[in-house]
C-alpha cells in the first residue's frame, strides 16, 4: 500500500497539476511502487475529477470484472498545487 506516509510516494514531482492526464500520470507514478504493472493496466481507464472545494485531484481505477484481478481499486488523491500525493491505496 502506497499512503501518505510514503516518502517515495509524497513527492513524485513538484509542480502544478493542472489536468486529468497530468494527475493520471502522477497516480501511475505513485501505484507503481506498490503494484504491478499488469494491475496498473487492469485498472484502466480512470475515473478522474477535481474537487473544488479542497483543490484535490482524485484518481479511481475501475473494478476489474476480470475474475483473474481481485483485490480491489487503486485510488489517488494529489494535490493541484504542487502535486503532492496525499494518499495512494487499493480499496479492497
Amino acid at each position: 500500500m502506497v499512503t501518505a506516509s510514503s516518502p517515495q510516494a509524497a513527492r513524485i514531482v513538484s509542480r502544478e497539476i493542472s489536468d486529468a492526464a497530468a494527475a493520471i500520470r502522477v497516480a501511475e507514478l505513485a501505484f507503481a511502487e506498490k503494484v504491478s504493472k499488469k494491475t496498473i493496466e487492469w485498472q484502466r481507464p480512470y475515473r478522474v475529477r477535481f474537487v473544488e472545494s479542497s483543490q484535490h485531484w482524485v484518481v479511481e481505477g475501475r473494478d476489474p470484472q476480470d475474475s483473474a484481478q481481485k483485490g480491489g481499486v487503486l485510488l489517488a488523491v494529489i494535490r493541484k498545487q504542487d502535486g503532492h500525493v496525499l494518499d495512494a491505496y487499493m480499496q479492497r
